[in-house]
């Protein structure tokens, strides 16, 4: 299959690979029962980005039968967010999730669990002004692949969302 050039030259740079349409950079040890996967790049966590979780939901994914994915997600999967109020439920957001173990913690990688913790982060810090007026604990919303909803989730918590971002 034929590459532009410039895009072919990326591809062999060996600390550099594709993945979930973005370019990743760095990559993080893996230990585990995938561990054959030796020289697969994981992605970073957000917050060593140096981004701060706006808020914390709860989720549910839908199952297959109720429109829900037909393969399993992953962690860093980049579903935008939508809200629940039908005054702006027309409109989707790039608000991405980073899921938690149950005990709090940061899933490092892996598949998503079909409910539990993830903590949100607002991609574009001009709209924060707007989620600040609308996000609050018992909001209810959804996670979307384009414009359809694959998981339900409700407001547990604000976490950083009134507090200055990082730029």
């Amino acid at each position: 299959m034929w590459k532009p050039p410039a895009l072919r030259s990326l591809l062999k740079t060996p600390q550099l690979r594709f993945r979930n349409n973005a370019f990743v950079t760095e990559a993080r040890e893996f230990r585990g029962p995938l561990s054959f996967l030796v020289g697969f790049t994981f992605m970073k966590s957000y917050t060593e980005d140096g981004l701060l979780p706006n808020f914390r939901v709860s989720y549910t994914l839908y199952s297959i039968e109720e429109g829900g994915r037909k393969t399993p997600a992953n962690q860093h999967i980049r579903w935008d967010f939508m809200y629940d109020d039908s005054a702006i439920a027309t409109h989707t957001f790039m608000i991405w999730p980073e899921i938690l173990h149950p005990d709090g913690e940061l899933l490092t990688d892996g598949y998503v669990p079909m409910h539990g913790l993830a903590d949100m982060f607002i991609v574009f810090s001009r709209s924060r002004a707007f989620h600040q007026q609308h996000v609050k604990p018992g909001l209810r919303g959804y996670f979307v692949e384009g414009s359809r909803r694959v998981a339900v989730c409700e407001v547990v918590a604000i976490l950083n969302l009134h507090s200055t971002p990082l730029q």
